[in-house]
């Protein structure tokens, strides 16, 4: 196995912090005997290139947050090589899901180390994700975010956008279907996670796993401020959503369609428009993570944990 390393560094994630960590962990990765090949992004799409064209490595490794993550995941495809993360983003939801350290040091640790684990990956029309996809309200307040984007993106710049979907979102009914049953035709907001955590240490499906096979999908049926702060406060508490209002179930393969054009996003990211269709590639990525990781209960879906299969109402 070659030991050169490909970092793939989004400079202006973290409010600007990702060069900086990039310098200082390709010291720390080059004192650990690694040859260290540096690549920085200009703009969207350019981690996905970067990661497709990095040749023969040991190891690709996104300099960034949950956003670059995902484009090197695009552009290494289902090629086999492992993939780290030395996490400088905004929530670095992927580095608390998989246990990662979040300091640069002990993250490059873990990268020399080699250890990885096979975990499970979304596709959503052709395009891959590894924590989530959401349809509806959250995606719109993403798709906020991005028109009126300035500058480097902090949790608070994320305030505006909410009170302005919330005042204007009139969130159009989806039709959602997993594993050819209908689970709605009134659905206003659909979560489908591989993992946990969502953000903001929200949790919409804790029982979720990265290594089941299978995409936990959560169905809202209703809008407004009062049922959203409902499901918030469920997610905050690591409840299981309950509700009549609320459907879930695991799948191989959803579809979602609405008469409108509802955005949805991948991983954090705006990534399309509907009709969508969405299924999971059972342990379709290798990601470099502590070894204690891959014994953590947060790796094993209980006996009899989400129950709930498709069903037609």
């Amino acid at each position: 196995m070659p030991d050169a390393i490909a970092l793939i560094v989004n400079p202006t994630a973290g409010r600007g912090r990702a060069a900086t960590a990039a310098a200082e962990a390709a010291e720390h990765l080059r004192a650990a005997g690694l040859d260290v090949r540096a690549h920085a992004t200009a703009g969207r799409g350019d981690g996905e290139r970067l990661a497709r064209d990095a040749g023969d490595v040991r190891a690709i490794v996104a300099v960034g947050g949950d956003g670059t993550f995902n484009e090197v995941l695009n552009g290494v495809g289902g090629r086999d090589v492992p993939l780290g993360l030395i996490p400088v983003g905004t929530a670095n939801v992927l580095a608390r899901e998989l246990g990662l350290p979040l300091d640069v040091r002990r993250a490059c640790a873990v990268i020399a180390a080699g250890h990885s684990r096979t975990v499970d990956v979304g596709l959503c029309n052709g395009r891959r994700f590894i924590l989530m996809a959401g349809v509806g309200f959250d995606a719109a307040v993403v798709q906020e975010l991005t028109r009126s984007r300035k500058g480097n993106i902090r949790l608070l710049s994320y305030a505006a956008p909410i009170l302005r979907t919330l005042a204007t979102y009139d969130a159009p009914p989806l039709r959602v279907e997993a594993d050819g049953h209908i689970l709605a035709t009134d659905a206003r907001l659909v979560i489908l996670s591989n993992a946990r955590t969502y953000a903001l240490g929200l949790h919409i499906s804790p029982q979720a796993r990265m290594d089941d096979g299978l995409l936990d999908v959560c169905v809202y049926r209703r809008h407004g401020a009062l049922a959203l702060l409902r499901y918030t406060a469920q997610a905050a508490r690591s409840a299981d959503p309950a509700g009549a209002d609320i459907v879930r179930c695991s799948a191989l393969d959803v579809a979602i369609h609405s008469h409108a054009a509802v955005p949805y996003q991948l991983d954090g990211d705006l990534a399309g428009r509907l009709p969508a269709r969405l299924r999971v590639v059972p342990l379709g990525a290798m990601v470099l993570c502590p070894p204690a990781a891959m014994e953590t209960e947060r790796w094993r879906r209980p006996a009899g944990a989400l129950t709930i299969r498709p069903m037609r109402l």
